[in-house]
Parts: C-alpha cells; structure tokens; sequence
C-alpha cells in the first residue's frame, strides 16, 4: 500500500495514537463537527496523517474505508471507498469523485470536500 504522508520519526506513532485517542474521547457539542475539529488539529500538529484521521472517523460512524482496487491511482495518490463515495487525498486535502448529473455528457470530477461533509454524504446513501 502506498504511503499518503510521509514517514515520521518511531515515537510519532505512539502520539498519534495518543492524539487519535483524545479526540475519540472528546465530549463532542455538535456531533462530527467538534470531533473533525479535534482531528484536523491532531494532523495539523503532524501527530496524525489525514489518512489515519479518516479512517478513525469512518470507523467511529460506521462508514466503510478500504482502497478502491478497481480505480488504482490518481496522481500517484491511493483511490479509496468512502462508503459509497470515491475519493482521494493529496497532502491535506479530501478529494470527492463527482458526477456532473445524469443528463450532463461532461465525465466526473474530483472536488475538495471537508471532513464534516464527507461524513454527512457518506451516510446519506
């Protein structure tokens, strides 16, 4: 499997763990908003790659996160399944496969899509 960060120093590990933890065990005000707010800061600290924090998240709700066999790669960048979203991330951004409608000849895209979006699309089936 690729890597989508790149490698940290042996005791990072332990701390992103530690950070993955703290913010599963948060008190949340607004359900995924104050957990995603408490993960970007844990991957904004380089405790946590974006990667582990989506798939905390996916785990935490429920939502399916494996690689996307079928699609391979975008720009070198591992494809996964969100649920029943495709989608990719580049440094410290998510990236969402969309379609542009039943009636458009126009091919799907990739658009940026925040955490908490994500979350709520995914479950939305």
């Amino acid at each position: 499997m690729l890597a989508l960060v790149p490698p940290k120093a042996k005791g990072a590990a332990a701390g992103g763990a530690a950070a993955i933890k703290k913010a599963a065990t948060a008190p949340t005000l607004s359900g995924p908003t104050k957990e995603s707010d408490e993960l970007l800061a844990a991957i904004s600290s380089d405790d946590v790659s974006l990667k582990d924090a989506v798939a905390h998240l996916a785990e935490r709700h429920s939502i399916t996160f494996v690689p996307n066999l079928k699609r391979g790669l975008k720009d070198g960048k591992q494809i996964f399944t969100f649920g029943h979203l495709t989608i990719y991330m580049d440094r410290s951004v998510i990236y969402v496969l969309e379609s542009s409608g039943a009636d458009s000849a126009l091919p799907p895209a990739w658009k940026p899509i925040a955490l908490d979006d994500l979350i709520e699309r995914a479950a939305d089936k």
